[in-house]
């Protein structure tokens, strides 16, 4: 069921940039400034330090509102437990009783469950926020943006947001791979430098 929402949503996004492209609504292209590995990581570093102070907004939000409950239910656990260890003491070799640990700790797992889908929600609200303030990725790559543009603006609170949502572990990742990428292209063009002096 999940699967098909999804393809519908795919779907019902591209029917209308092909109606905004054919309506020629479209906006011109936009030009990038000269990409660099110092203004990468530079615009990497600050979404970076940005996700940081989210992520910490973020646990003390959730934490204020789900630790509470979180610390009865695994203090159920815990009973359940000492309730098993007790019985072993009464009659040693029993077969023990876990039915009711086994549910104790299921009501956990669920709302840890939750609580990880509630601090996702959060966060990306949060980044939505602060994108709209102002801290924006494409606009510190893209070297002009036409006043008559309307559709990048918000397509780069949208994806900002979902990077900082994303937290400091998805920034990471993204400057590893953008600096894997770039020893790579730098090894083979040393490669075929030096293979085009030997012939």
């Amino acid at each position: 069921m999940k699967s098909k929402s999804g393809l519908v949503i795919v779907c019902l996004a591209i029917v209308a940039l092909s109606l905004i492209a054919f309506n020629k609504h479209a906006p011109d292209a936009v030009t990038f400034k000269a990409l660099t590995r110092e203004s990468f990581f530079g615009t990497l570093s600050w979404l970076f330090v940005v996700a940081l102070f989210i992520e910490r907004a973020v646990e003390v939000i959730v934490s204020v509102l789900r630790d509470s409950d979180a610390t009865t239910l695994e203090n159920k656990v815990d009973a359940e437990q000492q309730k098993i260890l007790e019985q072993a003491k009464v009659t040693p070799g029993a077969l023990a009783y876990l039915n009711g640990l086994h549910d104790a700790q299921q009501k956990l797992s669920d709302y840890r469950s939750e609580t990880q889908g509630l601090a996702l929600t959060v966060s990306f609200v949060l980044s939505l926020f602060v994108s709209l303030a102002g801290v924006r990725a494409f606009e510190t790559i893209v070297d002009k943006i036409p006043s008559e543009n309307w559709l990048l603006p918000t397509a780069d609170m949208i994806v900002t947001g979902a990077i900082l949502a994303g937290g400091t572990a998805g920034i990471h990742k993204m400057a590893n791979v953008y600096d894997n990428f770039m020893e790579a292209a730098a090894d083979k063009a040393k490669a075929a430098g030096d293979k085009a002096k030997k012939s």
